[in-house]
């Protein structure tokens, strides 16, 4: 009789301790808004906005000199069967888009990974005071490579 009594709390607490990520973006708000980083280089700008409950909008380019240099559009989709984070740049991939699958999130933080995708075959979010930081990361020719992006709140 006592463990009848146990076995419905045990599984509760194995399934709330679950690192599976949520498949709603509510969780996610605190990506949405404008963000740059500027350098000796130029301008890097990411805009994310929601397009409704299921869907958020991603803009992000880097300019120099007033010539831009690289743009890609993002969606960041709740599917059936997760969160989606899917980029599309015009001169890559013939132009086609391409699936990232969200593999973690916590309180402030969220990663994507596409593990048959040239470079990066990571992408991870976080939240850090009033600063959005991106990575990307992978390999690439055979090296591990990772690059971060540190953007400020600019809305």
């Amino acid at each position: 009789m006592k463990y009848s009594l146990l076995y419905p709390v045990a599984l509760t607490l194995l399934c709330s301790c679950s690192n599976q990520p949520s498949a709603n973006l509510d969780e996610l708000q605190w990506m949405l808004g404008r963000w740059e980083q500027s350098s000796p280089e130029g301008q890097l700008s990411e805009t994310w906005t929601q397009l409704n409950d299921s869907t958020f909008t991603g803009d992000s380019y880097f300019v120099a000199k007033k010539d831009t240099l690289f743009s890609e559009k993002i969606l960041l989709t709740a599917t059936g069967n997760g969160i989606l984070y899917t980029p599309t740049v015009a001169d890559q991939n013939e132009g086609k888009p391409v699936d990232f699958k969200m593999t973690s999130s916590g309180k402030f933080k969220v990663s994507f990974e596409n593990k048959n995708h040239d470079f990066p075959q990571k992408i991870a979010y976080s939240l850090h005071d009033d600063y959005l930081k991106a990575v990307i990361s992978g390999k690439q020719s055979g090296a591990t490579k990772s690059e971060t992006f540190l953007m400020k709140r600019s809305d």
